[in-house]
């Protein structure tokens, strides 16, 4: 899938990427990727920034339903985030007002700042250890993702395209891992699916595969948290159900 990187740097910035060694604490300063980028704290708030001042002020309800404890909170209209993904990728509308619905996590006609983070994210990670380590970071609230929407298999489709990957390495890794459609997925077989489609995907493109055996805490501690995640953690969030 193609990405403009102008119109990515234009939201997440630019600049070095600053790291700590997970065995000492010696600093050094190297070339930055896009993923880094975006988790660096200039990423994160060149992309709050980007956000407040493209996003519209939406109602969102409560689940009792009342109009009257509603409140207002910023988020990307459809229309606006459509045309966002058109000027970075080259994704089909179909497949873009699909993945719209997918983000819309509370039903209010538009893509939070959480959500559209997680888009860049996987739109960052280029190479194969990048998406390994956005999955390994984001793992949980991509999860989350998957478990608030009802299209099932198509849902984790539309989350493979911003990965890079096809159809047919998500579905042959889904049978290889034995999961049945009508199944609930379990958020380690939702890693092992990604994990095991993103290496098959590696070893087709010929591609030289370089995993990272793990991902130190400060880069876990890049993740922001200024974004208003909640509890991210997998128990929290209901199943997944392949359909």
């Amino acid at each position: 899938m193609k990405v403009d990187d102008d119109v990515l740097h234009g939201i997440i910035g630019h600049g070095a990427y600053t790291h700590t060694s997970s065995t000492t604490s010696h600093q050094s300063s190297s070339a930055s990727t896009p993923l880094d980028t975006l988790l660096s704290p200039q990423g994160v708030a060149s992309l709050n920034k980007w956000f407040l001042a493209h996003a519209q002020g939406v109602c969102t309800r409560p689940a009792s339903g009342s109009l009257r404890s509603a409140s207002k909170v910023k988020g990307l209209m459809e229309c606006d985030f459509v045309a966002l993904m058109k000027k970075l990728t080259d994704m089909p509308d179909h497949d873009l007002l699909d993945l719209t619905d997918v983000l819309d996590t509370e039903l209010r006609g538009a893509v939070g700042l959480k959500e559209l983070f997680l888009v860049l994210a996987l739109l960052c990670a280029r190479a194969v250890d990048q998406r390994v380590k956005a999955l390994y970071l984001l793992g949980p609230d991509l999860y989350h993702l998957l478990s608030g929407d009802r299209r099932g298999w198509q849902a984790i489709r539309l989350l493979g395209l911003l990965f890079e990957l096809k159809d047919n390495a998500l579905w042959e890794s889904r049978v290889q891992l034995e999961v049945p459609l009508g199944a609930t997925l379990t958020f380690q077989d939702f890693q092992l699916l990604f994990f095991a489609s993103i290496t098959s995907a590696s070893k087709s493109d010929g591609r030289q595969k370089s995993l990272p055996a793990q991902v130190s805490r400060e880069e876990r501690a890049d993740t922001p948290a200024s974004l208003g995640n909640k509890d991210s953690s997998p128990s929290s969030h209901p199943s997944c159900v392949i359909q």
